[in-house]
């Protein structure tokens, strides 16, 4: 059944005992189906109030017509005639309630998709990112991404992207540098820049499984 088709019997009783049970069982378990009925509620909200002010409207035109303004509508002599509601009008609500539907989906669809995208890398950096104490060798020392800021990360990131690009590849300060970089990618939430240094790490590593597992992990 498809969802709309379920969320009209809900709404207007026609679900069986059971299967108002199983309704309500699905909105607590299923995050997803839940959203789509919150976004369904809203739409039909949006489509009864404004077919209310239409009645209204159309309540208060009548009214204020003459009898001969009345006559001229109907015809003289004529059988009144089934006044219906202007059909054009009625397909743009209802395109303009389906629009307004799709695209209140895609923005709650959106936030939650990037939402888990970032607690993924929230999760990975916290179980993963270990500061390395202590200088390089030639005076400056290695950076510490938990005492940053993002807007400090974001200011040295070309730093630390052309530094691990200078490093001798498969060496001790490659794999720091190239880690330091793919965490602070993470840091700032950009999965796939961080995925990206891990893999290249990865391809030219004599011991790539760390890597490949961090990877495995983002994706």
């Amino acid at each position: 059944m498809e969802k709309i088709e379920l969320f009209d019997k809900y709404i207007a009783g026609k679900l069986s005992e059971a299967e108002v049970t199983e309704f309500k069982e699905r909105l607590n378990s299923d995050e997803n189906f839940a959203t789509d009925f919150k976004v369904y509620l809203i739409s039909v909200r949006g489509i009864c109030q404004e077919a209310e002010q239409e009645n209204i409207e159309f309540g208060h035109a009548m009214k204020s017509l003459t009898k001969a303004q009345l006559q001229s509508i109907i015809g003289k002599g004529e059988k009144p005639r089934m006044v219906r509601p202007n059909f054009f009008r009625e397909r743009m609500m209802w395109i303009s309630s389906m629009a307004a539907m799709l695209v209140v989906a895609i923005g709650i669809g959106w936030n939650l998709y990037t939402s888990s995208q970032n607690h993924i890398c929230d999760v990975v950096y916290s179980l993963t990112y270990q500061p390395i104490e202590g200088d390089r060798g030639d005076g400056s020392e290695y950076l510490d991404l938990n005492k940053l800021t993002t807007e400090q990360i974001e200011t040295r990131l070309p730093d630390m992207k052309a530094i691990f690009e200078a490093d001798e590849i498969d060496s001790q300060d490659w794999h720091i540098d190239g880690m330091n970089l793919a965490m602070a990618y993470l840091k700032l939430h950009r999965k796939s820049d961080a995925v990206k240094v891990l893999e290249t790490i990865a391809a030219n590593s004599s011991e790539p499984d760390e890597y490949n597992r961090i990877i495995k992990q983002l994706k």
